[in-house]
Order: structure tokens, then C-alpha cells, then sequence
């Protein structure tokens, strides 16, 4: 959030969402979640949807219209989290354990009609991934991200919509088998890293 935070008050003209790489929405609130795991309402945080007074004391803290974000790799949800998102009309791009997506096409279909997304903060939390790649955290889980995925995606996104910043999330390198979501994480900071360098802009 601080990294969109900044990019809003730097850009205040231009036209900022949201890209959520998750197997999760994180849309929860207190009154909806059911074990206390703060990270399960990061996004709802985000757009201003709980904690409300302790949001009010984070520097520069504005919320995001919810319908500024866009999902892609949504799967490991409950479903009254599913009605949430559905309810929110927030495009998705859902994974299925049964039938393979091709989440760079969908992805890029749905930005090509998102005129209202000149640019957007990238959240890409390391659970997206397929859990046949290894254990990134202790939410694996089937129908995610392959290998050709993550590099579709990696070259499709700057070139339909301006990255402003990148947090990579949700990995604990104690797991067995996370050894191609560290290559992940890397790949996704240096591309985004050299996107930044070729546009000129500050890589800060």
C-alpha cells in the first residue's frame, strides 16, 4: 500500500489500479473472517472496507475504488468469498484444479477493455503459483500460475499498462520446494526493475 500510496500523490491525474495476483482476494473483513489472519484483508484494507480508524493513521493513506482492481489467478476461496467478489464486480480472472487457464490472454483481454487503468501497483503474492512448482507458503494450492504463465505475464502487463510499483509477497523459504517461487520473486522484481530503467523512471 505504500507504494501505491506514493504513485496516487505523485500522479494524481492519471487513471491508477490495481493488478491482484493471488490465489486469494484478501477482500475479508473482521466481520466476515474467521481465524484473525490480518493478511486475508489486506485488499479490503486497501479500499477502505475495515479498519477503518487504523487505516486513518497511515501516512497518505487514500482508499482504492475496489472496482479499480482486477484479479487474476483467484481460486483458493471460500464461497462466501466468492460472492464477495462477485458482488464487488471486480474483474477476475479465476484458476480452475480441472481445466487449465490462460491467464495472460484473459489478463490481456480484460486490461485491452479497462479504460479506466492507465497504469496499476502490482500485488503478486507467491501462492498464486500452481502448488505442483513447490510450497511458497502454507497456502499451496492447484489451478495457479505455471512457468509460461509467469513469463507471459511478465512481458504482456508493461505493454498494455504502465507498472508503477511491485510487491512481491507471502514467501517463507523455511518450505520444502520453494525453490522455483525464489526464481519467481527475483524474475518479477528484475523485470519490473528493468521496465522502470528503460522509461526512466526512478527505480526507488
Amino acid at each position: 500500500m505504500a507504494g501505491l500510496n506514493e504513485v496516487r500523490h505523485a500522479s494524481p491525474n492519471t487513471k491508477t489500479g490495481v493488478l491482484w495476483l493471488d490465489a486469494h482476494d484478501d477482500l475479508d473483513t473482521p466481520s466476515t473472517h474467521e481465524n484473525g489472519y490480518l493478511d486475508a484483508m489486506a485488499a479490503s484494507m486497501m479500499t477502505g472496507t475495515s479498519w477503518h480508524t487504523l487505516m486513518k493513521t497511515v501516512p497518505g493513506h487514500q482508499p482504492v475504488d475496489v472496482k479499480s482492481m482486477t484479479y487474476c489467478g483467484l481460486r483458493d476461496v471460500s464461497e462466501i468469498q466468492r460472492k464477495t467478489v462477485k458482488d464487488a464486480g471486480v474483474d477476475a480472472i479465476w484458476g480452475d484444479a480441472k481445466k487449465k487457464a490462460d491467464f495472460t490472454t484473459a489478463l490481456a483481454e480484460t486490461l485491452d477493455r479497462r479504460d479506466d487503468m492507465q497504469e496499476a501497483h502490482i500485488h503478486f503474492d507467491l501462492d498464486v503459483l500452481d502448488d505442483s512448482l513447490g510450497r511458497a507458503n502454507e497456502f499451496p494450492s492447484p489451478g495457479g500460475f505455471l512457468p509460461e504463465d509467469v513469463m507471459g505475464l511478465m512481458g504482456m502487463i508493461p505493454a498494455k499498462i504502465n507498472p508503477t510499483s511491485l510487491v512481491v509477497c507471502s514467501f517463507n523459504p523455511r518450505l520444502e520446494g520453494g525453490v522455483y517461487s525464489s526464481q519467481a520473486c527475483l524474475s518479477w522484481h528484475l523485470s519490473t526493475y528493468e521496465w522502470f530503467e528503460e522509461e526512466g523512471h526512478s527505480s526507488n
